[in-house]
């Protein structure tokens, strides 16, 4: 999603909100242009961004960034570098006890910070009806604390701004090309050979798989491994966002999920959308209670997890298009050419990628494993 739509969604506070029965207060752009004012005179500052209680940026998060970035410019000053916030939204910015800054710091800031700089950054805390926002100014070179204050706004204020900038920005919603290999490999007498991973294939138990993907435009993915008995998950790729051109490997680039357990069916699910959410209880719980009422066994009732994750999937981008489930091979699209895979012990593999398009997308592919 753009700066300039979240800064939109922000300008579009309107009326009718001042009338509901809840703490409302300031607007998060008003709070931080207040809190803002009591720094003094500051010319040049580099934004690292607001992170939650765990470090992590949220749709909230997202807001509060383009507010400050709007505060800022009523204030006149300058944000370094010209494209706003440094720090990538799926990095996790840990705090210390007490610390102003993120751990790492002069890492994210770069060479984005000139020589005597000074760098922003901003905590958030929830606290009953309301997000208590922690801004602090900091001095780039020594991390010595310049300027720093506390302010709130009302969390359902907050909220309502997440759920408007979502739906503006539903219609925009642009289809996702993705370029994914699932290599499968099996050692044998100290030799490494590349097997196929199909749907209704049996491999053995010892065989490794590994994901390895690349998007054309910047989204969220999300792969796991499933077994039909007894549910257990095993992630290849952590829910995340990826940006377009880079690969990404899961578990990673010269590592393997193992295939322990003989007598098994297992599904590999890849999730591809323009977000997923962070809340997933909700889905596994409703995988598990079909798990729980017998629906599963085997090859069977797989379809009802397609659903529970389709539906998950499209709550999460809001969207009235149903996500897409795709098993087999029937509409699915491989590279004409090869790629080749170097790994580190000196393995060697040539495979054909397969590729993806829609805005949000389940590829699946569920497979017997059986004894050595």
């Amino acid at each position: 999603m753009s700066r300039a739509l979240w800064v939109a969604a922000l300008l579009c506070i309107g009326c009718g909100w001042l009338n509901r029965g809840v703490p409302w207060g300031p607007s998060p752009e008003a709070a931080l242009h207040a809190a803002i004012g009591e720094w003094g005179a500051v010319d040049t500052v580099t934004v690292l961004g607001f992170r939650d209680h765990w470090g992590k940026s949220t749709a909230g998060v997202d807001v509060l960034d383009a507010a400050l970035l709007s505060a800022l410019g009523h204030h006149g000053v300058v944000v370094n570098p010209d494209a706003g916030i440094v720090a990538p939204s799926t990095e996790t910015l840990r705090y210390r006890d007490g610390g102003v800054l993120p751990t790492g710091w002069q890492d994210l800031t770069g060479d984005t910070t000139p020589r005597h700089g000074l760098v922003v950054a901003g905590q958030i805390r929830k606290a009953e009806a309301w997000t208590y926002l922690r801004l602090a100014l900091a001095d780039a070179t020594t991390g010595q604390l310049r300027a720093h204050g506390t302010t709130r706004i009302s969390q359902q204020r907050l909220d309502d701004l997440v759920a408007s900038a979502l739906e503006d920005t539903v219609g925009a919603l642009q289809p996702v090309d993705v370029v994914y290999h699932v290599v499968g490999r099996r050692d044998k007498a100290g030799f490494a050979e590349l097997i196929g991973v199909e749907e209704g294939v049996t491999l053995i138990e010892g065989d490794r798989l590994q994901i390895r993907l690349k998007t054309y435009q910047d989204c969220e993915v999300f792969a796991f491994l499933y077994a039909s008995e007894g549910g257990e998950r095993r992630n290849f790729l952590d829910p995340q966002r990826v940006y377009e051109g880079r690969w990404n490997y899961g578990p990673a680039e010269n590592s393997w999920i193992t295939l322990t357990e003989g007598d098994q069916v297992y599904t590999l699910y890849l999730l591809v959308a323009p977000r997923i959410d962070e809340d997933r209880s909700a889905l596994w719980e409703e995988v598990t209670q079909l798990q729980a009422q017998g629906q599963i066994d085997r090859m069977s009732g797989l379809e009802l997890v397609d659903d529970a994750l389709a539906g998950f999937l499209q709550q999460a981008v809001s969207t009235t298009d149903s996500a897409l489930v795709l098993r087999g091979n029937e509409g699915l699209q491989r590279a004409e050419e090869p790629e080749t895979f170097a790994y580190v012990d000196g393995t060697v593999f040539e495979h054909h990628a397969d590729i993806l398009q829609g805005v949000a997308m389940i590829r699946a592919i569920s497979f017997h494993v059986r004894f050595e």
